[in-house]
């Protein structure tokens, strides 16, 4: 009678060990398939943007690496597209879950031999009048 006991009870132990292990399991498989289908939805939104874009339009490609890409739209596919990138001088096709961010325009090389992002020069010129505004107020107040 006791073993009896004993096996049962160890038969149930171990069948919720197995059911919770299960349990895990699918909520690995659902926050994967989640994290799938959001990096899904976000290349879905660059590839549209590429696409109202169009070929022929400048842009700057930020990707998810770190590296930037300035250059001209060639060529507009489902899973990728690809730019004539200006410093490189050559056809690069990017994936669209490679990328991060994208812009319609990229600017001329600053001194520092990079291409700085149009909105931070816009940011530093609004800056600059700015504060030569201020200045022309305080010395024409004195």
């Amino acid at each position: 009678m006791r073993l009896k006991n004993l096996a049962l009870f160890l038969s149930l132990a171990f069948a919720l060990l197995l059911a919770s292990g299960v349990k895990g399991q699918t909520q690995n498989n659902t926050n994967a398939a989640q994290q799938a289908a959001r990096l899904d939805t976000h290349a879905a939104k660059i590839r549209e943007q590429v696409k109202g874009m169009g070929v022929g339009h400048k842009i700057t490609v930020d990707r998810r690496q770190g590296e930037d890409l300035h250059g001209s739209i060639s060529d507009v596919g489902e899973e990728s597209f690809e730019i004539v990138e200006v410093d490189q001088r050559q056809h690069v096709t990017v994936r669209y879950d490679e990328v991060k961010k994208v812009r319609g325009v990229y600017g001329d090389r600053g001194a520092s031999g990079h291409r700085p992002n149009p909105r931070t020069s816009l940011l530093i010129g609004a800056g600059v009048i700015g504060f030569l505004f201020a200045v022309a107020l305080i010395v024409g107040g004195s």
